[in-house]
């Protein structure tokens, strides 16, 4: 039997062509959002929210609706949230209305808020406002913005900020036209 090396270079060549085939083909195109996932913000601040809730209405104050009750679940060190709940009050019906980044979310309620309108106007203590009038305490807790804070309530004039953690709540009390600090429970 005589050995045919032409055979085994022909072999040999086609193996080479199919991996430096393999070794040239084109890139994929770059998609054209190259922000990373953690650039991308989940969180929506207060103002947000409430533009949302707001719009559609004009400046028309009768048809706007009545804001008693607020909550900002995880809130950053920087005042915006998960997402923001508001109660709401709008033809004599009551609602829940729950705004975050992908939109918003309205809960019908059969029971009646009987706590004080919140006046959303030039004089509002936003919580935004809060967290810049107490900076060095937000930064404390949050461990300079490693985690969130659980819930700020604004109800009765009064805003409650609560962190959880194992069995314990801790709840801070201030003054919601001033940003004092009222109490610690």
């Amino acid at each position: 039997m005589k050995f045919e090396p032409p055979w085994f270079f022909l072999i040999l060549f086609l193996t080479f062509l199919i991996v430096l085939s393999g070794c040239t083909s084109q890139e994929a195109p770059a998609s054209k959002d190259e922000r990373t996932p953690a650039e991308v913000s989940s969180k929506i601040t207060f103002d947000e929210a409430y533009q949302s809730i707001s719009e559609g209405y004009g400046d028309i104050a009768d048809q706007m609706p009545r804001i008693y009750y607020i909550k900002g679940v995880q809130i950053s060190a920087d005042g915006s949230a998960k997402e923001w709940i508001f109660g709401v009050n709008k033809a004599n019906s009551s609602f829940f209305v729950t705004c975050d980044k992908k939109g918003e979310n309205v809960t019908p309620w059969e029971g009646n808020f009987l706590s004080e309108e919140i006046s959303i106007n030039e004089k509002f203590f936003s919580p935004e406002d809060l967290f810049r009038a107490h900076e060095q305490f937000i930064q404390n807790i949050t461990e300079n913005g490693r985690k969130t804070i659980d819930e700020l309530e604004l109800i009765d004039g009064e805003y409650y900020l609560t962190l959880m953690s194992n069995d314990n709540s801790k709840v801070w009390i201030y003054n919601g036209s001033s940003g004092a600090e009222i109490t610690y429970l």
